[in-house]
């Protein structure tokens, strides 16, 4: 019911963008991140677990050079213990309408 953040798959731009890259991400203050299809806004694509509730805006971007062949973007956020990032992977999202 309480949201603390909200981010865009970076390669997200409206409601005609590919399946895959078609999400936002919304943290909530239960430990949270939830993976929303963003054409279909009650459609949640998967669910996120973190150790700490976040707060604050959320950032997602690209894997990096050196990270693992299956890391599809990172996801970045704030806890009251420090900087959260959470590598997100196929097995981590279902697939969309």
């Amino acid at each position: 019911a309480t949201g603390a953040g909200i981010a865009f798959h970076p390669n997200a731009d409206g409601t005609t963008t590919p399946q895959q890259d078609r999400l936002a991400f919304v943290a909530s203050n239960n430990g949270t991140i939830e993976a929303v299809d963003i054409a279909y806004y009650d459609f949640v694509r998967g669910a996120l677990a973190t150790k700490f509730n976040l707060y604050g805006p959320l950032r997602a971007s690209l894997p990096f050079p050196g990270d693992a062949p299956t890391v599809l973007f990172k996801l970045f956020g704030l806890s009251p213990k420090g900087l959260v990032v959470v590598d997100v992977t196929a097995a981590d999202l279902i697939a969309g309408p």
